[in-house]
């Protein structure tokens, strides 16, 4: 969580987040047990859609990071160059949305110092 940027990031396991990636090959069902396993993992699954769809309407920003794209270490390099690039834009957006405030407090500040030297 990157609360001053309205950011968080979630690194789901793909077995238990049930990644639809038909490639990766972490995300298969369990052979036996199904009636077990079939309802907790699509639990887990809606759990995961209601929580982000919920932070996506509070104008958070989202990142999803699976398992399996962690897998070597050039991919992780890539996956945490594009966590840096989101969270400059989120840097970004929240300080284009302050930016007057934030401006007219140091020219009362400037202005307050001013005064006191004169």
């Amino acid at each position: 969580m990157f609360r001053s940027r309205k950011a968080a990031v979630f690194v789901h396991g793909c077995f238990w987040h049930r990644h639809d990636d038909p490639g990766c090959k972490l995300a298969r069902m369990p052979k036996s047990r199904l009636e077990f396993w079939q309802p907790k993992l699509s639990a887990n699954r809606d759990r995961d859609e209601r929580n982000l769809a919920l932070l996506r309407a509070l104008g958070w920003t989202v990142i999803v990071v699976w398992e399996c794209e962690l897998a070597s270490p050039e991919r992780l390099r890539d996956v945490v160059d594009e966590i840096r690039a989101h969270l400059k834009v989120c840097a970004l957006k929240h300080a284009l949305r302050y930016e007057p405030r934030t401006v007219a407090k140091l020219r009362d500040r400037a202005c307050r110092l001013d005064r006191s030297m004169a």
